[in-house]
């Protein structure tokens, strides 16, 4: 032992026999191998008594676990303490300390200790069980608490976000931010519709309330307690349909059918769309299992719509599930049932598989299920049976599976989020849906789509985007495709007023505005957009043209003039209203 390793281990010697409390060392094999004398005064045993014993030899009938505070009576002395027992390693050996006070004001401090702790945790417990987001900020406007729902909502991380402030985390200001006006208000905001983008360009849309929160009459931060209104209205909607008896169902069929989309809903003229339309119009004279690839928001539960729509299922159900919006120890009962009893509130009940019987049924980022969710699902492709949670019956199903991943199936194979052989089971015929960045050339289409449906919805009348909007839109990513770009759009709608024609950058939410950085070869390009755009005026005039000629020939018969056109009828429907033709 070196004069430093001396010194310290002198110290440390020092600092253990003359703590207030009486401290014993227990090895790996439950026996005590050092105490201080501290225990001897408190234990009436000598050192050499303690040594070897274990702690129910030294102290009978305590029951304890690590980091908790017991009250003890030591029988020999008829005296009361307090212990604590702590684990701790020593290179790869296992060691407890056994920490004993006779300390009387140490029992009260420990009962208050413990409800204090099982307090925080059953708060800490409830705000991370819930499904509402909760989010906290301090009286300055910084996030000092989060939880996984909203975590999820936002698609953030904990450590992403806390400590750093309201308005650098969300595209809001001081204003805009129901947290931040609470703060400053003092006053809470209940069930508040609201739009958001966070920085991370994702789009949330919630019913929020934000309640200022005090402590010795001054306020010291703020909660927000969201519910996700997206999902709120898509689970609405489907226990509606789910609720619907077999009368109103069948009344409602055709009204049901038009709300599917269908292949001609899938705007787009570039040939990376239009090969995927081609694929899935093939895989429609098909029954067997589609696997869709495409990014969040390319549209695969549009495409799964419309392969249903044009198979023989047609006259089918079509269900649909999002395997990660569902928790995993509920998601097995909602796709195979459940019996009553099988848990606290089960009933008879019907699971998707069943519910869908003769139809379709649309598992969304199956990457999400569970890899024991997953054999099982195997297991029922394979023999196109299910059983009901708690049932001992099995049940013939004849559904045709369609299936999607939101990442490379084989990056989710080789993570392990997705198995191999159920990979190969679903992807029959894999059907890849290109991104918004890889198809630009529907950007026209898609925008001009998109303004005149807000257009007839808010009552505005705006004609399209400014140029350098244009340019913007045409040099983005687009991570969150084509419903991002909806989004933005509605967001613009939303902002514009009713005297102008033209959607302008200032128009734009701020994370795009953000990204996109004026410069003087950005300028050149606005230039050489607007020469672009002079060009597409004169094309879209000969094409309005066309259109009436079309038209005439054909008596105002808009199929037969779709016909003539070489177009299908649903788009040119779109043309007639575009250039307001009736």
């Amino acid at each position: 032992m070196n004069k430093k390793d001396s010194i310290y281990h002198h110290l440390f010697d020092l600092l253990f026999q003359n703590v207030q409390d009486g401290i014993a060392v227990i090895n790996s094999q439950g026996k005590i191998e050092k105490c201080n004398h501290r225990l001897e005064t408190i234990t009436g045993l000598f050192e050499k008594e303690i040594i070897g014993l274990s702690i129910e030899e030294l102290m009978p009938g305590l029951k304890m676990n690590d980091h908790e505070f017991v009250q003890y009576q030591i029988p020999s002395m008829k005296k009361e303490v307090v212990v604590r027992k702590k684990g701790m390693m020593e290179g790869n050996n296992q060691l407890e300390i056994l920490l004993v006070s006779e300390t009387t004001i140490d029992i009260k401090l420990t009962h208050e200790y413990k409800e204090i702790k099982w307090l925080n945790e059953m708060y800490e417990t409830v705000l991370n069980s819930i499904d509402e987001g909760i989010h906290f900020a301090d009286e300055n406007g910084y996030v000092r608490f989060i939880n996984p729902a909203q975590e999820k909502l936002d698609g953030y991380q904990s450590e992403d976000i806390i400590g750093k402030h309201w308005t650098d985390i969300y595209d809001l200001t001081e204003g805009s931010s129901l947290v931040l006006k609470a703060l400053h208000d003092g006053k809470p905001i209940l069930d508040r519709f609201q739009n958001y983008v966070t920085r991370n360009g994702k789009y949330v849309s919630i019913v929020a309330s934000a309640v200022p929160l005090y402590f010795e009459g001054r306020i010291i931060g703020a909660a927000a307690i969201t519910k996700d209104f997206i999902k709120f209205k898509e689970i609405a909607d489907k226990i509606l349909q789910i609720g619907l008896s077999k009368q109103e169902q069948s009344k409602s069929n055709y009204s049901k059918k038009n709300h599917y989309f269908t292949f001609d809903d899938i705007l787009g003229e570039s040939a990376q769309i239009l090969e995927s339309i081609k694929l899935g119009r093939t895989a429609a004279q098909s029954e067997s299992p589609v696997f869709l690839f495409g990014e969040t928001g390319t549209g695969k539960e549009m495409f799964a719509q419309s392969i249903h729509m044009a198979s023989k299922r047609t006259k089918g159900p079509f269900l649909a599930i999002n395997c990660a919006a569902i928790p995993e120890n509920l998601l097995e009962g909602i796709l195979f049932g459940t019996t009553k009893g099988v848990f606290t509130g089960a009933i008879d009940r019907k699971g998707l598989f069943e519910q869908a019987n003769g139809g379709t049924l649309f598992l969304d980022e199956i990457n999400s299920m569970s890899l024991t969710l997953q054999s099982k699902l195997l297991r029922v492709l394979q023999e196109k049976k299910i059983m009901r949670l708690g049932g001992n019956q099995e049940t013939s199903v004849d559904v045709r599976i369609i299936s999607s991943c939101n990442i490379e199936p084989i990056e989710a194979v080789e993570k392990g989020q997705l198995r191999s052989d159920l990979f190969y089971r679903l992807a029959v015929i894999y059907l890849p849906i290109p991104p918004l960045r890889d198809r630009l050339d529907d950007l026209d289409l898609l925008i001009g789509f998109f303004i005149q449906s807000y257009n007839h919805l808010m009552n505005k009348n705006v004609k399209g985007v400014h140029p350098q909007v244009l340019h913007m839109f045409r040099t983005y990513q687009w991570p969150g495709n084509i419903r991002q770009l909806k989004h933005c759009l509605e967001s613009a709608m939303n902002l514009i007023s009713f005297d102008e024609t033209f959607i302008r950058f200032e128009h734009i939410p701020q994370y795009l505005r953000n990204s996109f950085k004026m410069n003087s070869e950005t300028k050149m390009d606005i230039a050489n957009e607007t020469i672009h755009t002079n060009i597409l005026g004169e094309i879209k005039r000969e094409e309005k043209e066309n259109i009436i000629d079309a038209l005439k020939r054909n008596n105002g018969n808009v199929a037969k003039a779709a016909e003539d056109l070489g177009m299908s009828r649903q788009r040119l429907h779109y043309r007639l209203k575009k250039y307001n033709l009736k």
